[in-house]
């Protein structure tokens, strides 16, 4: 349900009507285009439809001439002419303020949690050898981080640039605790998600409880679970922008290359004395790096005439990459009655795989020149799908970020 209801927010905020831009011979102010009819001998026209730095566009006047001039010598303004970053219908682009482009710049704080099916920190099966056997899986509990992100761009007056942007989230859940004792150890059994703990030991095992020293009804087993999720994605476009009125588009098409590395952690602690004493630690880790197209498109409509604006986003990537799994299960066994034991086991794999992801962002933005600088701050919900990731404890399902990004940025 959150993904649909984002897909239609941003839907919605791109899926607004087109106005064309009329060059007629009036007097009129809509949302940012402001169009005047100077009175004189040659009737010149001034648009602006750009929220950035200036451009002029120069128009052929009344005179019926075609040619483009320079307004720096013409004080009766004898051609009409344009402000923009994009073009405008019904004219050859000529920019007399001797512009190279619009430089853009900004940064972002995504406040997101993630959310993943299987996401199992350990399993519980209680009643062993009763007729009430009962199997309970724990997951583990994120939260609400922030990550931070920027980009930088630039585009030639035709709307013609280019855009880098660079994301990093690193977060750690919840530790998800569990603690075994003398009396439940007989019918009880904690082990992790099948297939990450490497066996190792005498008798040949995995990481579980009742460990070593608890089967032999001594101590108590403390387990305590956690993963962790690191994502760093860097996107690199060609971008075009264009302007219908009050609607503004920047489609983008370029290349993105993703590292995620979703870590699994869970230890084993059961302390009776010094001579006498069990600790084991199971580590696992999924790595996948890769890279692939990606497409975007992102839209802002102005309110009215005001400085707010509906902004939406849509973007796609199609990453494909190697995916490395590892998993290390080390124990140290302190035990005056049986002998001392420390065991070391480790699994690895790898195998290539492709990535698909879907990036979707619906809210609000104002925007306001402060000069020959556009500046602006935009706060929106945001939702990252990242299809077949799975978690660090399973290879199955999808791994989605949800939340909320603030922004801000600048063009000049």
């Amino acid at each position: 349900m959150i993904l649909q209801r984002w897909y239609i927010v941003a839907a919605v905020a791109c899926l607004a009507s087109i106005p064309l831009v009329s060059l007629q011979a009036q007097t009129r102010n809509t949302g940012d285009i402001s169009r005047q009819i100077f009175e004189d001998d040659s009737a010149a026209d001034w648009i602006q439809l750009s929220r950035s730095k200036p451009r002029y566009l120069l128009l052929s006047g009344n005179s019926g001439s075609n040619e483009n001039s320079d307004l720096s010598g013409d004080s009766n303004l004898g051609n009409s002419f344009v402000s923009s970053n994009e073009p405008v219908y019904g004219g050859s682009p000529v920019y007399s303020d001797g512009s190279s482009g619009t430089i853009t710049a900004g940064v972002a704080l995504y406040f997101v949690r993630p959310f993943s099916s299987n996401n199992t920190a350990f399993s519980t099966t209680t009643g062993i050898g009763t007729p009430t056997t009962a199997l309970t899986n724990r997951e583990f509990d994120w939260s609400y981080k922030l990550a931070p992100a920027v980009w930088l761009g630039w585009s030639d007056p035709t709307g013609v640039g280019v855009r880098a942007r660079f994301f990093h989230l690193d977060q750690d859940s919840g530790s998800v605790n569990s603690v075994l004792d003398v009396a439940n150890a007989a019918t009880t059994l904690i082990t992790p998600p099948s297939g990450l703990s490497p066996l190792l030991g005498i008798p040949l095992r995995g990481l579980q409880s009742p460990g070593i020293l608890l089967q032999d009804s001594r101590g108590q087993d403390t387990l305590s679970a956690q993963s962790s999720l690191r994502i760093q994605t860097i996107d690199s476009e060609v971008t075009l922008q264009r302007d219908w009125g009050a609607l503004t588009v920047l489609w983008g098409a370029g290349g993105r290359y993703l590292q995620m590395n979703q870590g699994y952690q869970l230890s084993l602690v059961n302390f009776i004395d010094p001579l006498n004493n069990e600790t084991s630690n199971l580590n696992a880790i999924r790595d996948f790096s890769g890279f692939g197209p990606t497409f975007s498109a992102q839209c802002s409509r102005q309110i009215g005439s005001s400085n707010f604006s509906v902004v939406g986003l849509v973007r796609g990537s199609y990453l494909v990459g190697t995916s490395q799994q590892s998993g290390t299960f080390s124990e140290t066994i302190v035990d005056s009655i049986n002998g001392n034991q420390t065991n070391v086991g480790t699994d690895r794999s790898s195998n290539h795989v492709a990535l698909p992801i879907i990036d979707l962002e619906g809210g609000v933005e104002y925007g306001r020149s402060v000069g020959s600088t556009f500046v602006f701050v935009r706060g929106t919900c945001v939702s990252s799908t990242y299809f077949g990731a799975g978690n660090a404890s399973s290879t199955d399902g999808n791994l989605n970020l949800f939340g909320a990004m603030i922004s801000t940025g600048l063009n000049f």
